[in-house]
């Protein structure tokens, strides 16, 4: 088990930086996916960047584990974030405000 075993060590610190890393490297590469289908740029090359994507969120998810990030009790994780995610307001989108999204209260 690999769950937190950096955790208190020298090493935690270097995993959670590569954590925040690897997670900005997510957003890089599914915002260039997204720019390519924009730009015309064949499927292929969107497909790609989203496979990368994909593998920089493995990557984040392995150092988070390595450090403990998260609490080991997958359910009650999985539940806190339900129970966040039901709370959000629901967003639509408004063409009276030059297409901005808008929360319904």
């Amino acid at each position: 088990m690999i769950y937190g075993i950096t955790k208190g060590t020298e090493f935690e610190k270097l995993c959670e930086g590569a954590a925040k890393a690897e997670a900005a490297g997510v957003m890089m590469y599914y915002a260039l996916a997204r720019m390519a289908k924009e730009q015309g740029y064949p499927e292929e090359v969107s497909e790609k960047f989203i496979e990368m994507a994909n593998q920089e969120a493995v990557h984040a998810g392995f150092y988070a584990t390595l450090s403990g990030k998260y609490d080991a009790d997958i359910w009650q994780l999985a539940e806190a974030f339900a129970a966040r995610d039901y709370r959000w307001p629901s967003l639509h989108y408004d063409r009276q405000s030059e297409g901005r999204l808008q929360a319904d209260d």
